[in-house]
């Protein structure tokens, strides 16, 4: 069933009148997940789980990117540190890296972040890739 409409109208381009429907690009109902492969062993990567603050999270360890990235929250919130500073962001929280800027971040469970990057996407560990500890066995 499709969401119901937060607001809807017309688009007027000339003489062509195009209906438009804005509606929640958020749903409670499905489960998104993402699994990272240990490139060398092709294993499944697993996410260090902690508490910080009374709040469950996962924490993704110093890394880079080849390319500019952004983040934009979803649902849920994260936190991103780099050069010292801390920011979280909650739903509708955007923020930037530049290419090769180190920085880590920390999600809350059930977090969606959508991730988009201006070139081919890599990650590169500052303390060496994944070891056999952060691999499921």
């Amino acid at each position: 069933m499709a969401p119901p409409s937060l607001w809807s109208g017309n688009l007027r381009l000339s003489l062509v009148l195009i209906p438009v429907r804005l509606v929640p690009a958020v749903s409670t109902e499905e489960a998104i997940s993402f699994r990272q492969i240990h490139e060398p062993s092709g294993t499944p990567i697993r996410q260090v789980k902690g508490v910080r603050d009374g709040d469950i999270f996962t924490d993704v360890r110093q890394h880079w990117h080849s390319a500019n990235e952004t983040h934009t929250m979803i649902s849920g919130k994260a936190t991103f540190a780099c050069e010292g500073n801390r920011v979280e962001l909650g739903p509708g929280g955007f923020n930037y890296m530049p290419a090769r800027m180190v920085h880590e971040a920390w999600t809350t469970p059930g977090s969606v972040v959508f991730i988009t990057v201006d070139g081919p996407w890599d990650v590169n560990w500052v303390e060496g890739p994944p070891t056999s500890a952060d691999v499921i066995q």
